[in-house]
């Protein structure tokens, strides 16, 4: 569970899994961590202070949010040419995921991954998109 106060002011459920080849703590994979920004892999996954655990794991999970404020799709602050009334918008968004990660003791990471969002916008602009995507990363 997780709420945001601010730019963006929602209250989110999700629940996720992972299955596979696990050496790493549970915590220190959060996928459902996606909106509008990229947080990536917590760097905590290490079991032992000398070697980091290789890996294979698959991962998925669903999300509901309820949105009361979204300063990217209402505007904020200053002019904008688009910008949608409270009313325009969906407050209840849903999304899904599924991937895969490989890692080896070096510290390299590899994933893939397939994520399913609901839309935001009432009407006609609505769009359900649908995205996937390669994420490399390194641990030291």
């Amino acid at each position: 569970m997780e709420g945001n106060i601010g730019f963006n002011t929602d209250v989110a459920v999700s629940l996720s899994t992972r299955f596979g080849q696990l050496r790493s703590p549970w915590w220190s994979f959060a996928p459902h961590q996606s909106d509008y920004i990229n947080l990536g892999q917590t760097i905590t996954s290490r079991i032992d202070e000398r070697i980091l655990p290789a890996e294979l794991f698959g991962w998925a999970g669903i999300k509901a949010k309820y949105s009361a404020y979204n300063g990217f799709l209402q505007g904020q602050f200053r002019h904008s040419a688009v910008k949608f009334d409270h009313d325009e918008l969906r407050h209840d968004v849903y999304e899904g995921w599924l991937g895969i990660t490989k890692t080896w003791t070096s510290g390299f990471g590899l994933s893939f991954f397939v994520r399913k969002r609901s839309g935001e916008i009432k009407g006609p602009a609505n769009r359900n998109p649908l995205w996937s995507g390669f994420i490399v990363s390194f641990t030291s």
